[in-house]
C-alpha cells in the first residue's frame, strides 16, 4: 500500500516540483505564526498587566511585540492568499495530469482487458473518482504537514507544563482517529458493492441526456421508465449511505464529546494553577491558547490521517490499474511485416470461447487464404464471422490451434506491424466526432494530412459525393453536439468509414456487413471498388446477405462456429447445401 501512495506522490511532484516546495515553505511558516503570536502575546500581557495597578511598564517594549504581532497578522493573511491560488493552480494541473494517466494507460490496454467485467468496474470506480482524489490527497497531505508542524512547536511549549497535559490531549482524539478511519473503510466497502449497480445508474443516465438513443427512447417512451429505473438504483445507494452516516455520525458525536470533557478539564486545572500563583496571566493566556492549537492541529492531522486512510481504495485501485498488463501483448523483439510483403494467412483447427464457461464461438476453423484472394464468410448471427475478426486482428488469442501469417504463428509478429497491415471496418464502426477529413485520415494517423490520399479513399468508398454536400466540405465537422457540426444518416457515415479503411493503405482489408446501411446504387459502387482490390489486396468480406459475396474467389459458409461449407458460388449452388438454401430463402424475398 505505502508502494501504491509512493506511485501517487510522485506523480503529484511531477506535476511542478517548484510549486510543492514553494507551498512547503507556506504551510509550514502559515502554522508556525499563530504559536509565534501566542507567545508574543504572553509576554505582551505580563508587560501590561502590572500597569493596571500603576506599576510603570516598559512601553517601547509592549509597542514593539504589539507591532510584530500585526506584521504576523498581515503576513499570514497575504500567505493564506497566496497558498490558496497556488492551491486552485496546482489542483488544476494535478487533475488534468492524473487524467492523462489514466487515459494513456486505458489506451495502451487491449479489447480483451475491457471485456473483464471485474476490470470494467474498477475503471468505473477510478473515473467516479479520478477528478477530484488525487487533489484531495495533495490537499489532505499539506494539511497533515500543517497539524505536524502545530504539534511539534506547541509540544515545546507545552514542556514547560506536565506531561499528563499532552496524553490527555492525545488521548481523547484517538477514538474519532479510529472511528473516521474506519468510516471510510466502511464507506468503500459499500462503493465496491455498489460498483455495477453505479455502471447501470450511468448507462441510464447517458441513455437520457445524450443523443445516440434519444428516437428510441421516446417513440417508445422510455424516458419515465429510464428516469425511474436511474432513480431506484440511487435511492438504494442513499438509504445504504444513510444507514452507515447515521452510525458513525452518533459514534463519532460521542467520541467528540469526550475529548470537548478533556479540554475543559485541563483549561479548569490552569485556572486554578493560576490563581493559585504558579503561572502568570501571560502563561495562562500562552498555555490556554496552545490549548486550542493543539487540539485543533491533532484534531486536524488525524482527520486527515483518517482522510488518507479513506482514500487507500482509490490508490489501490489507481495504482492496479496502472499496473495492470494487456491479456494480449506484443512479443518482445518480434517479427515485423515489411511494407510490401504480401500476406497468407492460415487458420489451423482454432477453436475459441469468449472464457471458460461459455459456449464455443468456433469450432476447429481451418482455412488458406492466399495473397490477393477475395474471400467472403457467410452465415447467419451468431455464426462466428465476426469472431474471426478479433483473433486475425488479435484482439484475442485462439483458445486452441493457431493462427499463421505468412507461415509464422500470430503472436510472434509485433502488435504494431501485425495491425498496421490490416484494414478492418467493423460492423459497429466508429463514428468519431471530428471533421470529415480526419474521420477517413484516422485510418492512417502517421499519413492523416495527406490530402491526396484522403480525397481517393473518399472517391473509392463513395463518401466524396457525401462530403461535397457538407457545409465546409471535408472541414465540416461530423457532429451535431457542437457548433457548425452536422449529422450524417446510417448510409452515409457507411461510406466515410469505408473511406477510412480504404486510406488505411492495408494488404489485408476486412470488411464486416461493409454495405449494410447503403442503398442499391451505393453498393453497386462498392461492388465495383471491391474488385478492384484484387491487384493491391488480399480481401475478407464478411456478411449474412449473400447477394454481397457472389463475386468473392472463395466463400466460407459458418454454422455454429464451424466451417460448414467453402468453394466459389458456382460450386455452393451446385452442391445444393446449406449456401443454396440461404441464398434461396433470400432470394425468395425479391420475387
Amino acid at each position: 500500500m505505502l508502494r501504491a501512495y509512493l506511485s501517487l506522490l510522485r506523480l503529484i511532484w511531477s506535476v511542478n516540483p517548484w510549486w510543492i516546495g514553494t507551498r512547503c515553505v507556506l504551510t509550514i511558516t502559515s502554522q508556525l505564526i499563530p504559536i509565534v503570536q501566542l507567545v508574543i502575546a504572553q509576554r505582551l500581557v505580563d508587560i501590561l498587566v502590572p500597569g493596571a495597578s500603576g506599576t510603570p511598564i516598559d512601553t517601547d517594549r509592549a509597542i514593539t511585540y504589539a507591532a510584530v504581532e500585526g506584521g504576523l497578522f498581515l503576513v499570514n493573511i497575504l500567505i493564506g492568499r497566496i497558498d490558496f491560488f497556488l492551491s486552485n493552480q496546482f489542483g488544476e494541473a494535478l487533475e488534468y495530469a492524473s487524467v492523462r494517466r489514466m487515459l494513456t494507460k486505458a489506451a495502451s490496454l487491449d479489447v480483451a482487458t475491457f471485456d473483464q467485467p471485474v476490470f470494467r468496474n474498477m475503471l468505473s470506480l477510478i473515473q467516479r473518482d479520478i477528478y477530484w482524489r488525487p487533489r484531495q490527497v495533495y490537499n489532505d497531505t499539506f494539511t497533515a504537514i500543517a497539524g505536524i508542524t502545530t504539534l511539534i512547536a506547541a509540544t515545546s511549549l507545552f514542556l514547560q507544563l506536565p506531561i499528563w497535559v499532552i496524553g490527555l490531549l492525545v488521548l481523547g482524539s484517538l477514538p474519532t482517529f479510529w472511528l473516521q478511519a474506519e468510516y471510510g473503510r466502511a464507506n468503500d466497502e459499500l462503493s465496491v458493492r455498489f460498483g455495477e449497480e453505479h455502471r447501470f445508474g450511468h448507462y441510464f443516465l447517458t441513455a437520457l441526456t445524450e443523443r445516440y438513443d434519444a428516437k428510441d427512447i421516446r417513440l417508445y417512451e422510455l424516458g419515465e421508465t429510464f428516469v425511474k429505473r436511474h432513480g431506484q438504483i440511487w435511492t438504494w445507494w442513499l438509504d445504504e449511505l444513510w444507514q452507515l452516516s447515521r452510525k458513525y455520525l452518533t459514534l463519532e458525536s460521542l467520541s467528540l464529546f469526550l475529548a470537548g470533557l478533556i479540554r475543559l478539564g485541563i483549561m479548569l486545572w490552569l485556572v486554578l494553577t493560576t490563581a493559585q500563583g504558579q503561572l502568570t496571566i501571560g502563561q495562562f493566556t500562552l498555555f490556554g491558547g496552545l490549548i486550542g492549537q493543539f487540539a485543533a492541529g491533532f484534531q486536524s492531522l488525524i482527520g486527515t490521517l483518517a482522510a488518507l486512510i479513506t482514500h487507500q481504495p482509490f490508490v489501490r485501485r489507481f495504482s492496479e490499474f496502472l499496473e495492470t498488463k494487456p491479456v494480449i501483448e506484443s512479443p518482445t523483439g518480434g517479427r515485423t511485416l515489411s511494407a510490401k510483403e504480401p500476406l497468407t494467412v492460415e487458420f489451423d483447427h482454432v477453436w475459441f470461447r469468449y472464457s471458460p464457461d461459455a459456449a464455443w464461438s468456433l469450432r476447429d476453423v481451418s482455412f488458406v487464404i492466399d495473397p490477393g484472394e477475395r474471400v467472403a464468410f457467410v452465415g447467419e448471427n451468431g455464426a462466428g464471422k465476426t469472431t474471426l475478426i478479433k483473433l486475425l486482428t488479435r484482439f484475442y488469442d485462439p483458445t486452441k490451434g493457431r493462427i499463421l501469417l505468412n507461415g509464422h504463428d500470430l503472436t510472434q509478429y509485433t502488435l504494431a506491424s501485425l495491425r498496421r497491415a490490416i484494414g478492418v471496418i467493423f460492423q459497429d464502426f466508429a463514428k468519431f466526432e471530428v471533421t470529415a477529413e480526419e474521420n477517413i485520415g484516422f485510418g492512417r494517423i502517421a499519413a492523416a494530412k495527406d490530402r491526396t490520399g484522403i480525397y481517393d479513399a473518399a472517391k473509392q468508398s463513395g463518401a466524396d459525393t457525401v462530403i461535397a454536400e457538407l457545409p465546409k466540405q471535408y472541414e465540416t465537422l461530423l457532429a451535431t453536439g457542437f457548433a457548425g457540426g452536422t449529422e450524417l444518416s446510417g448510409g452515409q457515415w457507411q461510406k466515410i468509414a469505408l473511406g477510412r479503411s480504404f486510406f488505411r493503405n492495408a494488404r489485408l482489408l476486412i470488411l464486416d456487413e461493409p454495405t449494410a446501411a447503403l442503398d442499391a446504387e451505393a453498393e453497386e459502387h462498392f461492388y465495383k471498388q471491391f474488385l478492384k482490390l484484387r491487384k493491391s489486396a488480399t480481401a475478407i468480406l464478411i456478411s449474412h446477405r449473400f447477394s454481397t459475396v457472389r463475386m468473392a474467389d472463395t466463400i466460407y459458409v459458418l454454422d455454429h462456429g464451424q466451417v460448414v461449407e467453402s468453394g466459389d458460388h458456382k460450386t455452393l449452388m451446385k452442391a445444393n447445401g446449406r449456401y443454396a438454401k440461404l441464398y434461396a430463402l433470400q432470394a425468395a424475398r425479391y420475387r
